[in-house]
């Protein structure tokens, strides 16, 4: 039994930041204060 409902998987580097989960996909975000924001 598997008790995740999704996994993510991040990579980040210097301008910008990629995020994937396995029930919602990709996206990209900006290494900075206002990526992060628009990311949580």
């Amino acid at each position: 039994m598997n008790k995740y409902k999704e996994t993510f998987g991040v990579d980040i580097s210097k301008g910008v930041f990629d995020v994937h989960g396995t029930n919602v996909g990709h996206d990209q975000y900006k290494n900075d204060e206002s990526g992060f924001r628009k990311f949580l």
